[in-house]
């Protein structure tokens, strides 16, 4: 497949079997995010980057296509998917994208300077029937535990590491973090995270459906107007926070539930806002770090 088939789900999907391509919408990254994602990665200065549950390596197959210089990997702990995942990439020959059945929140993330996260732990929260299948643990204990994981593995990446998040990343984002861009993409949102801070003070973001919003008992801020974020310390418990995964918009004018049709249900780590989701839904293209 030539790289101008890229511009294409339809023709990209082409390369895996009828029952990936069923579900390719709802669980696989769009060719046109995966594209923008890579550049920002190479805007970023990433050199190896870890697609946190790669599913059947789409955004790998397509990131490494675009960012040659760039090495990707996929880490999936469904091993059926990773076998998917490495036909494709031998049918497509791409030398610096790898894939590996592994429970990614218990490997090291050392060897990485640059994450992808595509709302990696909402099929916990889905229905039976809405997952891709029953073969691995699905759970609201497990997302917990995974986004946890997450947000410590990210604390504990050195300093200029880059996170680039599509409809969030489950996890919080830890406070040392900057958000370098927030821009539309597919159905949501598409961000670059930038590690600036070497001090970890604890505080967090938490990415929600209108905007990056902190939280504290003291008083919640966001990015907004062009204002910097405080970020401030986290009060409550993971599981508090837990919460039904908010439905992202539809692309292509399908009216079915986007949790159904579209790209894993959006946020579904989100806290319970103490403002309402409208009261933030002025443009998230405001948000730039001052």
């Amino acid at each position: 497949m030539t790289l101008h088939s890229l511009d294409d789900d339809i023709a990209f999907d082409s390369v895996y079997p009828a029952e990936v391509r069923r579900i390719s919408r709802r669980f696989w990254t769009p060719v046109a995010v995966a594209t923008r994602a890579a550049h920002l990665f190479a805007s970023a200065g990433a050199t190896h980057v870890l697609d946190v549950g790669a599913g059947v390596g789409k955004f790998v197959l397509v990131a490494s296509a675009v960012a040659p210089d760039i090495r990707f990997v996929g880490i999936e702990h469904r091993r059926h998917l990773v076998d998917v995942a490495s036909r494709a990439r031998e049918r497509l020959g791409r030398d610096n994208a790898r894939f590996k059945a592994a429970d990614v929140t218990r490997m090291a993330w050392t060897a990485f300077d640059g994450f992808y996260l595509f709302n990696p732990f909402a099929e916990n929260l889905y229905e039976g029937g809405d997952c891709i299948d029953q073969r691995v643990e699905l759970s609201k204990r497990r997302l917990e535990r995974d986004a946890a994981r997450v947000e410590r593995a990210l604390r504990r990446a050195p300093g200029g590491t880059s996170v680039v998040t599509y409809h969030g990343a489950t996890a919080r984002i830890p406070g040392c973090y900057e958000v370098e861009t927030s821009e539309r993409a597919g159905t949501d949102w598409l961000r670059l995270w930038i590690r600036r801070c070497e001090v970890d003070d604890g505080s967090l973001f938490v990415e929600e459906a209108a905007g990056v919003v902190g939280r504290s008992k003291a008083r919640p801020t966001t990015w907004r107007d062009g204002r910097r974020y405080r970020p401030s310390r986290a009060s409550s418990t993971l599981a508090a926070r837990c919460a039904t995964p908010l439905r992202a918009a539809t692309n292509r004018g399908d009216s079915r539930s986007p949790s159904k049709i579209g790209h894993r249900s959006s946020h579904a780590m989100s806290m319970s806002p103490s403002r309402s989701a409208a009261s933030m839904a002025s443009s998230d293209s405001s948000l730039r770090p001052a």
